[in-house]
């Protein structure tokens, strides 16, 4: 075989595992109950005869339920007490997405593959945004691992793809509603999303060297600025 026919069967392969993997993606969205195992089945359980030892058995349960209750009423009751002048730091309510493989895996150049082809087959202004928003999710939450596994130097590098990804998102919103289209919902999941890389990347700041905290403190500066146009 030719040289020339081995790189083009090669390519031919590459593409073709990046599009198996965007149809993963996909089937994973659209089925998450087939593949991550729930069950959603109603379990039918079998009546048993009574027997002489029921009622002990009864007195059991009722003793282990009313320690249950106990137990949770306790928990319920526990006061936090702050120091004077002292404020319990509220956390946003925004999840990041799992990032899935990590920059330091030999196979991770396959799913930036999977990525760039799922990119290019968006058409729709509101799924690209949703879309930027996950890759700026992952890019962080894959940042995060690295740098609390004292990878620092690509920590840095992830988060700042990630910070990237969250500005296009920003950009790409106010081209839509620039174009009349109706961004509401959007726009306040992108304003939960920027004022959470904030907190993490605040958070991120206690593993670093002085030096390198000024450069993750640059980073911040993306959701920041994110965060002041949407609240306008």
């Amino acid at each position: 075989m030719s040289k020339k026919f081995l790189n083009w069967a090669l390519g031919v392969l590459v593409i073709g595992l990046g599009l198996l993997m965007v149809a993963v993606s996909a089937f994973r969205v659209s089925h998450p109950d087939w593949v991550y195992g729930v069950e959603t089945a109603e379990v039918k359980m079998e009546e048993a005869e009574p027997t002489g030892n029921q009622e002990p058995m009864v007195a059991i349960e009722e003793e282990m339920m009313g320690k249950e209750v106990n137990k949770i009423e306790a928990e319920t009751d526990e006061v936090v007490v702050l120091d004077a002048g002292q404020v319990e730091p509220t956390k946003v309510d925004y999840y990041l997405a799992y990032p899935g493989l990590l920059p330091d895996h030999p196979l991770y150049w396959a799913k930036m593959i999977r990525d760039r082809i799922w990119g290019w087959l968006i058409r729709d202004s509101q799924q690209e945004i949703n879309w930027l928003m996950l890759m700026a999710d992952k890019r962080l939450g894959a940042a995060k691992a690295l740098i609390e596994g004292n990878k620092v130097d690509l920590g840095l590098t992830t988060a700042s793809k990630g910070e990237k990804y969250l500005e296009r998102a920003a950009v790409e919103l106010k081209k839509a509603e620039i174009r009349g289209e109706n961004m509401t919902e959007l726009k306040a999941k992108l304003l939960l999303a920027s004022q959470k890389h904030a907190e993490v990347l605040q958070q991120l700041v206690n593993y670093l060297q002085t030096e390198d905290q000024t450069s993750l403190k640059a980073l911040m500066a993306y959701s920041e600025r994110i965060v002041k146009e949407l609240s306008q």
